[in-house]
Protein backbone atom coordinates (compact mmCIF):
# COMPACT_ATOMS: atom_id res chain seq x y z
CA UNK A 1 0.00 0.00 0.00
CA UNK A 2 3.01 2.25 -0.57
CA UNK A 3 1.95 5.70 -1.73
CA UNK A 4 -1.54 5.42 -0.23
CA UNK A 5 -2.83 8.52 1.53
CA UNK A 6 -4.44 8.94 4.93
CA UNK A 7 -7.76 9.26 3.13
CA UNK A 8 -7.16 5.92 1.39
CA UNK A 9 -6.46 4.24 4.72
CA UNK A 10 -9.54 5.78 6.30
CA UNK A 11 -11.74 4.57 3.46
CA UNK A 12 -10.24 1.08 3.65
CA UNK A 13 -10.72 1.03 7.41
CA UNK A 14 -14.42 1.87 7.04
CA UNK A 15 -14.91 -0.88 4.46
CA UNK A 16 -13.08 -3.45 6.56
CA UNK A 17 -15.12 -2.53 9.65
CA UNK A 18 -18.38 -2.96 7.75
CA UNK A 19 -17.26 -6.33 6.38
CA UNK A 20 -15.98 -7.38 9.81
CA UNK A 21 -19.49 -6.83 11.23
CA UNK A 22 -20.55 -9.62 8.86
CA UNK A 23 -17.68 -11.72 10.19
CA UNK A 24 -15.81 -11.92 6.88
CA UNK A 25 -12.51 -13.55 7.71
CA UNK A 26 -10.50 -11.54 5.19
CA UNK A 27 -11.79 -8.27 6.61
CA UNK A 28 -10.99 -9.38 10.16
CA UNK A 29 -7.45 -10.16 9.06
CA UNK A 30 -7.10 -6.85 7.20
CA UNK A 31 -8.17 -4.93 10.28
CA UNK A 32 -5.41 -6.74 12.15
CA UNK A 33 -2.91 -5.61 9.51
CA UNK A 34 -4.10 -2.01 9.77
CA UNK A 35 -3.60 -1.99 13.54
CA UNK A 36 -0.30 -3.87 13.43
CA UNK A 37 1.20 -1.50 10.87
CA UNK A 38 -0.54 1.68 12.00
CA UNK A 39 -2.37 2.30 8.75
CA UNK A 40 -5.13 4.85 9.31
CA UNK A 41 -5.04 4.12 13.06
CA UNK A 42 -2.51 4.33 15.85
CA UNK A 43 -0.31 1.24 15.87
CA UNK A 44 -1.74 -1.17 18.42
CA UNK A 45 -0.46 -4.75 18.60
CA UNK A 46 -3.08 -5.76 21.17
CA UNK A 47 -5.88 -4.64 18.88
CA UNK A 48 -4.13 -6.33 15.95
CA UNK A 49 -4.00 -9.60 17.87
CA UNK A 50 -7.72 -9.33 18.66
CA UNK A 51 -8.66 -9.07 14.97
CA UNK A 52 -6.15 -11.69 13.83
CA UNK A 53 -7.59 -14.14 16.37
CA UNK A 54 -11.11 -13.54 15.09
CA UNK A 55 -9.93 -14.36 11.57
CA UNK A 56 -7.74 -17.22 12.77
CA UNK A 57 -10.62 -18.82 14.63
CA UNK A 58 -12.46 -19.00 11.31
CA UNK A 59 -9.54 -20.91 9.81
CA UNK A 60 -8.20 -18.02 7.72
CA UNK A 61 -4.55 -19.02 7.20
CA UNK A 62 -3.04 -15.51 6.74
CA UNK A 63 -4.62 -14.43 10.04
CA UNK A 64 -3.28 -17.56 11.71
CA UNK A 65 0.19 -16.79 10.39
CA UNK A 66 0.19 -13.20 11.61
CA UNK A 67 -1.14 -14.26 14.99
CA UNK A 68 1.74 -16.76 15.21
CA UNK A 69 4.26 -14.01 14.65
CA UNK A 70 2.75 -11.85 17.41
CA UNK A 71 2.99 -14.76 19.85
CA UNK A 72 6.50 -15.65 18.71
CA UNK A 73 7.72 -12.07 19.22
CA UNK A 74 5.50 -11.20 22.19
CA UNK A 75 3.82 -8.21 20.52
CA UNK A 76 0.33 -7.47 21.84
CA UNK A 77 0.15 -10.88 23.51
CA UNK A 78 2.31 -12.72 26.06
CA UNK A 79 5.29 -14.26 24.30
CA UNK A 80 4.67 -17.97 23.80
CA UNK A 81 6.53 -20.24 21.42
CA UNK A 82 4.10 -23.04 22.25
CA UNK A 83 1.09 -20.96 21.15
CA UNK A 84 2.98 -19.70 18.11
CA UNK A 85 3.78 -23.21 16.91
CA UNK A 86 0.15 -24.25 17.43
CA UNK A 87 -1.03 -21.56 15.03
CA UNK A 88 1.89 -22.10 12.64
CA UNK A 89 0.82 -25.73 12.40
CA UNK A 90 -2.78 -24.81 11.62
CA UNK A 91 -1.74 -22.39 8.88
CA UNK A 92 0.88 -24.77 7.49
CA UNK A 93 -1.63 -27.60 7.29
CA UNK A 94 -3.62 -25.38 4.94
CA UNK A 95 -0.60 -25.14 2.62
CA UNK A 96 0.47 -21.55 3.35
CA UNK A 97 4.16 -21.49 2.31
CA UNK A 98 5.28 -18.81 4.77
CA UNK A 99 3.70 -20.77 7.62
CA UNK A 100 5.37 -23.98 6.44
CA UNK A 101 8.73 -22.22 6.38
CA UNK A 102 8.32 -20.70 9.84
CA UNK A 103 7.07 -23.98 11.25
CA UNK A 104 10.17 -25.66 9.83
CA UNK A 105 12.35 -23.11 11.59
CA UNK A 106 10.60 -23.61 14.93
CA UNK A 107 10.90 -27.39 14.65
CA UNK A 108 14.56 -27.19 13.70
CA UNK A 109 15.36 -24.92 16.66
CA UNK A 110 13.11 -26.76 19.10
CA UNK A 111 11.11 -23.63 19.92
CA UNK A 112 7.79 -24.39 21.60
CA UNK A 113 8.24 -28.09 20.94
CA UNK A 114 11.01 -30.70 21.09
CA UNK A 115 13.38 -30.28 18.15
CA UNK A 116 12.42 -32.39 15.16
CA UNK A 117 14.92 -31.83 12.32
CA UNK A 118 13.35 -34.47 10.06
CA UNK A 119 9.93 -32.81 10.27
CA UNK A 120 11.54 -29.40 9.74
CA UNK A 121 13.11 -30.66 6.54
CA UNK A 122 9.76 -31.85 5.20
CA UNK A 123 8.06 -28.54 5.92
CA UNK A 124 10.90 -26.64 4.25
CA UNK A 125 10.57 -28.85 1.18
CA UNK A 126 6.81 -28.32 0.99
CA UNK A 127 7.25 -24.56 1.13
CA UNK A 128 10.20 -24.51 -1.27
CA UNK A 129 8.31 -26.57 -3.81
CA UNK A 130 5.64 -23.87 -3.73
CA UNK A 131 8.25 -21.25 -4.54
CA UNK A 132 9.02 -19.92 -1.07
CA UNK A 133 12.50 -18.39 -1.34
CA UNK A 134 13.20 -18.46 2.41
CA UNK A 135 12.48 -22.19 2.53
CA UNK A 136 14.69 -22.89 -0.49
CA UNK A 137 17.47 -20.84 1.11
CA UNK A 138 17.11 -22.74 4.38
CA UNK A 139 17.38 -26.04 2.51
CA UNK A 140 20.47 -24.82 0.71
CA UNK A 141 22.12 -23.89 3.99
CA UNK A 142 21.12 -27.18 5.63
CA UNK A 143 22.66 -29.21 2.81
CA UNK A 144 25.68 -26.94 2.79
CA UNK A 145 26.50 -27.44 6.46
CA UNK A 146 24.84 -30.82 6.98
CA UNK A 147 26.26 -33.54 9.14
CA UNK A 148 25.13 -36.78 10.71
CA UNK A 149 24.76 -35.08 14.10
CA UNK A 150 24.41 -31.70 15.72
CA UNK A 151 20.69 -31.47 14.98
CA UNK A 152 21.13 -31.44 11.21
CA UNK A 153 18.50 -33.46 9.32
CA UNK A 154 20.68 -34.17 6.27
CA UNK A 155 24.19 -35.17 5.36
CA UNK A 156 26.34 -32.56 3.68
CA UNK A 157 25.63 -32.44 -0.06
CA UNK A 158 26.92 -29.38 -1.88
CA UNK A 159 25.20 -30.26 -5.15
CA UNK A 160 21.84 -30.29 -3.40
CA UNK A 161 22.84 -27.11 -1.59
CA UNK A 162 23.51 -25.45 -4.96
CA UNK A 163 20.20 -26.77 -6.35
CA UNK A 164 18.12 -25.13 -3.63
CA UNK A 165 20.22 -21.97 -3.50
CA UNK A 166 19.69 -21.55 -7.27
CA UNK A 167 15.94 -21.57 -6.68
CA UNK A 168 16.15 -19.01 -3.89
CA UNK A 169 18.64 -16.84 -5.78
CA UNK A 170 16.34 -16.78 -8.82
CA UNK A 171 13.64 -15.41 -6.50
CA UNK A 172 16.00 -12.56 -5.52
CA UNK A 173 16.92 -13.85 -2.06
CA UNK A 174 20.14 -11.90 -1.30
CA UNK A 175 21.47 -14.43 1.20
CA UNK A 176 21.04 -17.21 -1.33
CA UNK A 177 22.72 -15.15 -4.03
CA UNK A 178 25.70 -14.62 -1.74
CA UNK A 179 25.89 -18.26 -0.66
CA UNK A 180 25.52 -19.58 -4.21
CA UNK A 181 28.14 -17.09 -5.39
CA UNK A 182 30.51 -18.49 -2.79
CA UNK A 183 29.96 -22.02 -4.14
CA UNK A 184 30.77 -20.85 -7.67
CA UNK A 185 33.81 -18.92 -6.43
CA UNK A 186 35.17 -21.97 -4.60
CA UNK A 187 34.01 -24.55 -7.16
CA UNK A 188 32.10 -26.54 -4.54
CA UNK A 189 28.97 -28.37 -5.66
CA UNK A 190 29.24 -26.59 -9.00
CA UNK A 191 31.95 -25.99 -11.57
CA UNK A 192 34.14 -23.05 -10.57
CA UNK A 193 32.96 -19.94 -12.41
CA UNK A 194 34.26 -16.57 -11.24
CA UNK A 195 32.05 -14.67 -13.69
CA UNK A 196 28.90 -16.30 -12.35
CA UNK A 197 30.10 -15.79 -8.77
CA UNK A 198 30.63 -12.07 -9.36
CA UNK A 199 27.20 -11.77 -10.97
CA UNK A 200 25.62 -13.31 -7.89
CA UNK A 201 27.70 -11.24 -5.49
CA UNK A 202 26.60 -8.11 -7.37
CA UNK A 203 22.91 -8.99 -7.12
CA UNK A 204 23.34 -9.67 -3.41
CA UNK A 205 25.37 -6.50 -2.84
CA UNK A 206 22.85 -4.30 -4.62
CA UNK A 207 20.16 -5.65 -2.30
CA UNK A 208 22.19 -4.53 0.70
CA UNK A 209 23.62 -7.89 1.77
CA UNK A 210 26.89 -7.21 3.58
CA UNK A 211 28.55 -10.49 2.62
CA UNK A 212 27.79 -9.85 -1.06
CA UNK A 213 29.22 -6.34 -0.80
CA UNK A 214 32.43 -7.65 0.76
CA UNK A 215 32.89 -10.42 -1.80
CA UNK A 216 32.13 -8.11 -4.73
CA UNK A 217 34.70 -5.61 -3.48
CA UNK A 218 37.22 -8.42 -3.05
CA UNK A 219 36.58 -9.62 -6.60
CA UNK A 220 37.31 -6.15 -7.99
CA UNK A 221 40.48 -5.95 -5.92
CA UNK A 222 41.72 -9.36 -7.02
CA UNK A 223 40.54 -9.03 -10.61
CA UNK A 224 38.72 -12.36 -10.59
CA UNK A 225 35.50 -12.59 -12.60
CA UNK A 226 35.80 -8.89 -13.31
CA UNK A 227 38.55 -6.49 -14.42
CA UNK A 228 40.66 -5.30 -11.49
CA UNK A 229 39.56 -1.83 -10.46
CA UNK A 230 40.40 -0.17 -7.16
CA UNK A 231 37.49 2.28 -7.29
CA UNK A 232 34.57 -0.19 -7.22
CA UNK A 233 36.64 -2.38 -4.91
CA UNK A 234 36.94 0.49 -2.43
CA UNK A 235 33.27 1.45 -2.87
CA UNK A 236 31.85 -1.95 -2.01
CA UNK A 237 34.40 -2.71 0.69
CA UNK A 238 33.77 0.67 2.32
CA UNK A 239 30.02 0.08 2.34
CA UNK A 240 30.52 -3.35 3.94
CA UNK A 241 33.11 -2.01 6.39
CA UNK A 242 30.76 0.77 7.50
CA UNK A 243 28.28 -1.94 8.53
CA UNK A 244 30.83 -3.75 10.66
CA UNK A 245 32.34 -6.27 8.22
CA UNK A 246 35.77 -6.73 9.84
CA UNK A 247 37.42 -8.37 6.82
CA UNK A 248 36.31 -5.47 4.64
CA UNK A 249 37.76 -3.02 7.15
CA UNK A 250 41.11 -4.82 7.06
CA UNK A 251 41.20 -4.95 3.28
CA UNK A 252 40.35 -1.26 3.03
CA UNK A 253 43.40 -0.51 5.19
CA UNK A 254 45.44 -2.19 2.47
CA UNK A 255 43.66 -0.50 -0.45
CA UNK A 256 43.34 3.07 0.87
CA UNK A 257 47.04 4.02 0.43
CA UNK A 258 46.87 2.85 -3.21
CA UNK A 259 44.09 5.28 -4.16
CA UNK A 260 44.91 8.57 -5.84
CA UNK A 261 43.17 11.77 -4.76
CA UNK A 262 40.92 11.58 -7.83
CA UNK A 263 40.05 7.95 -7.10
CA UNK A 264 39.20 8.74 -3.48
CA UNK A 265 36.87 11.48 -4.67
CA UNK A 266 35.20 9.10 -7.12
CA UNK A 267 34.81 6.48 -4.39
CA UNK A 268 33.10 9.03 -2.11
CA UNK A 269 30.72 10.08 -4.90
CA UNK A 270 29.75 6.50 -5.72
CA UNK A 271 29.17 5.66 -2.06
CA UNK A 272 26.92 8.70 -1.72
CA UNK A 273 24.95 7.58 -4.77
CA UNK A 274 24.58 4.08 -3.36
CA UNK A 275 23.40 5.35 0.01
CA UNK A 276 20.91 7.81 -1.46
CA UNK A 277 19.62 5.13 -3.82
CA UNK A 278 19.06 2.67 -0.98
CA UNK A 279 17.15 5.32 0.98
CA UNK A 280 14.86 5.91 -2.01
CA UNK A 281 14.09 2.19 -2.20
Amino acid sequence: MEGDTTEDYSAALRLFREAAKKNYAGALHNLGVMYEEGRGVNQDFTEAAKWYRKGADQGFAPAQLNLCILYRDGNGVPQSDATAIEWYTRAAQQGLPAAETNLGGMLLQGRGTPANPAAALEWYKKAANQGDADAAYSLGILYGIGSSGGGHPVSKDLQKAAFWLEKAAAANHPGAQFSLGTLYWDGKGVKRDYDRAVELFRWSAERGYIGGQYRLGTAYYQGKGVKKDLVPAAVWLSVAAAQGEVNAQRLMEEIAPQLSKAQRSEVDQQIEQLVSGSHKR
